[in-house]
């Protein structure tokens, strides 16, 4: 993991907080009552954290195949992995029967980017319950099964992967009898990955995202001049995980670990693992000595660099604590009206001026692992910067 260091900004920090009694303004602790507001400016320093090059990700409710590329962030590439078990298949077989076509369909849940994108299918030597994807850093594959060139994309649309007809026709003809046998079927057929063909080197791409109990794999055949289909699904979301990879060569990602004042101007949070921003409050704890403050609100404003638009906003960010879920911070989703995330953390500053919270917080995508849009926020340089 990598680290972008942003020494020395000064952001403003509005908390809405008073001194206690015997300092003569503040909060009356017996009558509650505000006497008294201060605004203080702090300084921050700030950093973003790079996700691993390549790192795998199983049971998630949503599954992205294909590649984006952007000036932010450089390119982020999901493949995903998937077993199928046999399902149904309609009724006996006659001698007549005959193979047609296999493919692989899902519904497209979710879609990041221009909707246009060339996928491809290889088959994978072993099911995905045996591959030891949690640490391995890359999964063997075999042959190439198809090549799938999508255009014109929308949600809620029914995407059909046509695969090779000669691995189809010694599936269908090795299974005629037995197809309902999950062994002999994963024998012949362990696995699949798809994913992005070719790069994004000039191109902006597109992420593909389904449910993975709605995908099937299908084996289309003629019996007695009636069409039928054979199906194979998965059982549970532990028989699909992502393999997601990043490259940032040449990206503002890149020269931010060349140059750290550029941070001053924007940073990006993205999603499906990618960069997270940390946040440290170097001076905010002699400022809360000093001064026998009581802080009653604290609010985070992070205006949205609105010259980027390729793959977001994303929906919500979340500013959380080092070492938790994002789902037990302060949540903000993107207003439209504001162009701003906007978070209440008075907890969260509460805990860390009373010693309970560690030193560092994290703003990152609210579903980290969910959804791969990008996030750019403004800097301390910036017209209209982020504030505390």
């Amino acid at each position: 993991m990598k680290n972008i260091t942003i020494i020395g900004l000064t952001f403003v920090l509005a908390l809405f907080s008073c001194r206690k009694e015997n300092e003569g303004i503040g909060l009356d602790t017996n009558q509650g009552s505000i006497e008294g507001v201060k605004t203080d400016t702090f300084s921050i320093t700030t950093s973003v954290q790079l996700p691993d090059s390549n790192w795998v990700s199983s049971n998630r409710s949503t599954q992205f195949v294909g590649g984006i590329n952007c000036d932010a962030t450089g390119i982020l590439k999901s493949s995903t992995y998937l077993t199928f078990t046999p399902n149904s298949i309609s009724e006996g077989l006659t001698d007549q029967a005959a193979f047609d076509s296999i493919t692989i369909s899902f519904q497209v849940a979710d879609l990041i980017g221009q909707g246009e994108v060339m996928l491809q299918t290889k088959l994978i030597a072993e099911t995905v319950q045996n591959i030891d994807y949690v640490v391995s850093d890359s999964i063997a594959t075999s042959s190439l099964i198809g090549l799938h060139s999508l255009s014109n994309l929308a949600v809620e649309q029914t995407i059909s992967l046509k695969l090779d007809s000669v691995l189809g026709a010694g599936i269908f003809d090795n299974l005629i009898n037995n197809f309902q046998s999950a062994t002999n079927f994963q024998a012949e057929l362990p696995g699949v990955v798809i994913g992005l063909s070719g790069n994004l080197n000039n191109t902006y791409g597109t992420l593909v995202g389904f449910a993975p109990d709605e995908v099937s794999l299908n084996i289309h055949y003629t019996d007695n001049n009636v069409q039928k289909i054979a199906t194979a699904v998965l059982q549970s979301n532990a028989d699909a995980f992502a393999n997601v990879q990043t490259d940032i060569t040449g990206s503002d990602l890149e020269s931010l670990l060349n140059d750290s004042s550029l941070t001053q101007n924007s940073f990006p949070v993205q999603g499906l693992g990618g960069p997270v921003a940390s946040v440290y409050f170097p001076t905010l704890k002699n400022w809360y000595a000093s001064g026998n403050y009581i802080v009653t609100r604290a609010e985070l404003v992070c205006p949205v660099d609105q010259g980027f638009t390729e793959f977001g906003p994303l929906d919500a960010l979340s500013f959380y604590p080092k070492g938790t879920a994002t789902s037990d911070g302060a949540i903000a989703e993107y207003s439209a009206d504001s162009l701003a995330y906007t978070f209440n953390i008075s907890t969260q500053v509460r805990n860390k001026l009373e010693g309970i919270q560690d030193e560092v917080f994290h703003i990152g995508a609210l579903n980290p692992y969910f959804r791969p849009g990008i996030s750019v926020i403004n800097g301390v340089g910036n017209p209209l910067p982020m504030k505390l």
